[in-house]
């Protein structure tokens, strides 16, 4: 288990580079190799198109995140013992979502970067799909979280560009 940021970094970094993500150096070389470039920008593309399309397309409704995120809190793990929280905190373009959970584990975090690969074990849960967070995209411009040594965001300017 991740147990400080410094580690939590290196993950969300190998798996920016897992999803494709070319950061660094390897933008550089890169540009001496123009067909691979395209490959995976045809890639990028095609992934762009699928979250766009899941999140605007298969959750019609404007509610569904968050009904989302009270399927999450249901679905995450606690301490024994815990009262299970959720809080909604409204704001003038802003929705801020608490829960007193155990926090991210790294296959947590691969899993909402991912799609499909779902980490809700299916008994006893409502979640299964690995596709239910992606809702949120039908309204928000950037979904930040922190869970644990995890902070990290997504910004659909960077994600549909």
């Amino acid at each position: 288990m991740v147990s400080d940021v410094l580690e939590a970094e290196e993950v969300i970094k190998r798996i920016r580079k897992g999803h494709g993500i070319i950061e660094g150096d390897l933008i550089e070389e890169l540009k001496q190799h123009p067909d691979l470039a395209a490959a995976l920008e045809g890639l990028h593309v095609n992934l762009r198109n699928s979250v766009k399309l899941l999140s605007e397309e298969l959750n019609t409704k404007d509610a569904h995140c968050v009904l989302e995120m009270v399927q999450n809190a249901n679905d995450n793990f606690y301490d024994p013992g815990v009262q299970r929280k959720l809080h909604f905190h409204l704001q003038p373009m802003k929705l801020r979502v608490d829960c007193n959970e155990k926090g991210f584990s790294e296959a947590n975090v691969k899993a909402i970067c991912s799609i499909g690969q779902s980490t809700t074990p299916v008994k006893g849960c409502i979640g299964e799909k690995g596709i239910g967070f992606k809702s949120c995209w039908k309204f928000a411009k950037t979904v930040a979280i922190s869970s644990g040594p995890y902070s990290f965001k997504f910004d659909r300017a960077r994600i549909w560009a």
